[in-house]
């Protein structure tokens, strides 16, 4: 929905620029849609990371954002002739490019709603301990961090038992 509103927004202002009132509509839109996603992307990149790369994903997500910015710059001011002032010409190709996010985003699948629940690594752990936590009804992720002596899991908290987890981990 938020692309969405970018798109009406992006046409807006290329066939309606003259007008100060459809411009303060267009940028109102433009920015309740910017913000839904500003706000909403890299929460969506935590959840379809690993539980031991979510710093990495937010980090290249987060790079990746800036470098689109630059990159939008740099294509407004490559595609702008001051002679014509032709607006409208970048805002359509703007459109374009939201449209085509917008498809490639109908392919998208829902992420799994999944929580991340850390345990302490216990001192005595053994080489099974991965495979019975993923054993335990709920468990979809794990990550063993042995220097933080930390276990990051992912757990689906409508069917995971904490005390299942806690047991398993007291077997070590």
């Amino acid at each position: 929905m938020a692309i969405v509103l970018l798109i009406i927004a992006a046409v807006l202002l290329a066939s309606s620029a003259q007008s100060l009132a459809i411009i303060a509509i267009a940028l109102f839109l433009f920015f309740v849609g910017f913000n839904v996603l500003e706000a909403s992307l890299p929460s969506l990149v935590a959840k379809f990371s690993h539980p031991g790369a979510k710093g990495t994903a937010t980090g290249v997500y987060t790079s990746s954002e800036f470098l689109g910015a630059f990159c939008g710059g740099l294509l407004g001011g490559l595609l702008y002739i001051p002679e014509t002032r032709n607006y409208s010409t970048i805002f359509w190709v703007v459109t374009a490019i939201f449209v085509v996010w917008f498809v490639v985003s109908l392919g998208m699948q829902r992420p799994p709603y999944l929580l991340t629940r850390i345990f302490p690594l216990p001192d005595d752990a053994t080489d099974t301990l991965r495979e019975r936590l993923l054993a335990l009804p709920g468990v979809a992720e794990i990550a063993i961090f042995v220097d933080e002596k930390a276990i990051y899991c992912k757990v689906d908290s409508k069917i995971f038992d904490e005390a299942s987890a806690h047991a398993v981990l007291t077997q070590a």
